[in-house]
Protein backbone atom coordinates (compact mmCIF):
# COMPACT_ATOMS: atom_id res chain seq x y z
CA UNK A 1 0.00 0.00 0.00
CA UNK A 2 1.19 3.80 -0.91
CA UNK A 3 -0.06 7.11 0.26
CA UNK A 4 0.19 9.83 -1.87
CA UNK A 5 -1.56 13.49 -2.36
CA UNK A 6 -4.58 13.28 -4.41
CA UNK A 7 -2.42 14.41 -7.67
CA UNK A 8 -0.35 11.73 -7.64
CA UNK A 9 2.31 14.25 -5.83
CA UNK A 10 4.50 12.94 -2.30
CA UNK A 11 2.30 13.81 0.75
CA UNK A 12 3.68 16.12 3.03
CA UNK A 13 5.67 13.69 6.04
CA UNK A 14 5.96 16.54 8.14
CA UNK A 15 2.25 16.28 8.64
CA UNK A 16 1.41 12.90 8.13
CA UNK A 17 2.95 9.39 9.04
CA UNK A 18 2.80 6.02 7.22
CA UNK A 19 3.97 3.78 10.25
CA UNK A 20 4.58 0.07 9.37
CA UNK A 21 6.32 -1.07 12.22
CA UNK A 22 3.05 -2.46 13.79
CA UNK A 23 2.43 -5.42 11.36
CA UNK A 24 -0.74 -5.85 11.18
CA UNK A 25 -1.80 -2.54 12.75
CA UNK A 26 -0.24 -0.17 10.63
CA UNK A 27 -1.24 3.45 10.98
CA UNK A 28 -1.05 6.12 8.46
CA UNK A 29 -1.78 9.28 10.81
CA UNK A 30 -1.24 12.98 11.26
CA UNK A 31 1.60 14.09 13.28
CA UNK A 32 0.85 16.86 16.02
CA UNK A 33 1.72 19.89 15.33
CA UNK A 34 1.40 23.63 16.74
CA UNK A 35 2.26 25.25 13.42
CA UNK A 36 -1.37 27.00 12.53
CA UNK A 37 0.23 27.58 8.59
CA UNK A 38 -0.81 23.67 7.95
CA UNK A 39 -4.31 24.29 8.88
CA UNK A 40 -6.24 23.04 5.60
CA UNK A 41 -8.31 20.77 3.75
CA UNK A 42 -5.63 17.40 2.65
CA UNK A 43 -6.66 14.68 -0.22
CA UNK A 44 -5.04 11.50 -0.17
CA UNK A 45 -5.40 8.27 -2.68
CA UNK A 46 -3.78 5.01 -1.65
CA UNK A 47 -2.55 2.32 -4.00
CA UNK A 48 -2.73 -1.33 -3.37
CA UNK A 49 -0.32 -3.47 -5.03
CA UNK A 50 0.52 -7.65 -4.49
CA UNK A 51 4.27 -7.47 -3.55
CA UNK A 52 4.28 -11.67 -4.67
CA UNK A 53 2.60 -10.44 -7.96
CA UNK A 54 5.29 -7.11 -9.10
CA UNK A 55 3.52 -7.45 -12.93
CA UNK A 56 0.17 -6.10 -11.26
CA UNK A 57 0.19 -2.90 -11.53
CA UNK A 58 -2.32 -2.30 -8.37
CA UNK A 59 -5.21 -0.48 -7.69
CA UNK A 60 -5.40 2.86 -6.90
CA UNK A 61 -8.82 4.42 -5.23
CA UNK A 62 -10.78 6.21 -7.63
CA UNK A 63 -11.93 8.89 -4.66
CA UNK A 64 -9.70 10.37 -2.26
CA UNK A 65 -10.12 10.66 1.11
CA UNK A 66 -9.63 13.79 2.67
CA UNK A 67 -8.20 14.74 6.20
CA UNK A 68 -9.29 18.45 7.14
CA UNK A 69 -6.57 19.87 9.77
CA UNK A 70 -8.21 22.75 12.19
CA UNK A 71 -7.20 25.21 14.41
CA UNK A 72 -8.17 24.31 17.61
CA UNK A 73 -7.86 28.30 18.62
CA UNK A 74 -10.32 29.80 16.41
CA UNK A 75 -12.94 28.60 18.98
CA UNK A 76 -11.61 27.59 21.96
CA UNK A 77 -12.56 24.20 24.02
CA UNK A 78 -13.31 26.24 26.85
CA UNK A 79 -12.14 29.58 28.50
CA UNK A 80 -12.29 29.48 32.04
CA UNK A 81 -11.13 31.89 34.69
CA UNK A 82 -8.20 31.37 36.68
CA UNK A 83 -9.49 31.98 40.24
CA UNK A 84 -12.57 34.13 42.46
CA UNK A 85 -13.09 36.05 39.20
CA UNK A 86 -16.73 33.86 39.40
CA UNK A 87 -17.64 34.85 42.65
CA UNK A 88 -16.69 38.66 41.61
CA UNK A 89 -20.02 40.13 41.04
CA UNK A 90 -19.95 43.71 41.03
CA UNK A 91 -22.85 46.65 41.36
CA UNK A 92 -21.13 49.93 41.22
CA UNK A 93 -23.32 53.61 41.49
CA UNK A 94 -21.32 55.83 39.49
CA UNK A 95 -19.97 58.22 42.54
CA UNK A 96 -15.94 58.04 41.82
CA UNK A 97 -14.42 59.33 38.13
CA UNK A 98 -12.76 56.02 38.03
CA UNK A 99 -12.80 52.05 39.68
CA UNK A 100 -9.92 49.76 39.13
CA UNK A 101 -10.67 46.26 39.17
CA UNK A 102 -8.02 43.54 39.17
CA UNK A 103 -8.29 40.14 38.06
CA UNK A 104 -6.04 37.04 36.96
CA UNK A 105 -5.75 35.43 33.81
CA UNK A 106 -7.90 33.36 32.04
CA UNK A 107 -6.99 29.48 31.11
CA UNK A 108 -7.76 28.47 27.68
CA UNK A 109 -7.77 25.64 26.34
CA UNK A 110 -5.77 24.53 24.24
CA UNK A 111 -3.20 26.07 26.50
CA UNK A 112 -1.45 27.45 23.13
CA UNK A 113 -3.75 29.77 22.45
CA UNK A 114 -3.06 33.57 22.30
CA UNK A 115 -6.04 35.32 24.17
CA UNK A 116 -7.00 38.87 23.82
CA UNK A 117 -9.11 40.26 26.93
CA UNK A 118 -11.54 43.43 26.54
CA UNK A 119 -13.29 44.84 29.14
CA UNK A 120 -16.36 46.82 28.10
CA UNK A 121 -18.30 49.09 30.30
Amino acid sequence: MAFSNADGSEYDKSIFIDDRSGDPDNVFGVLYTENVDLVGLYQLKYKVTLAKYAMNPGVTVASPFIINIKDPCDKPYSVQPSSGLEDLIIEYTLTAPTVTLAFDEFLFNPAWCDSIYLWEV
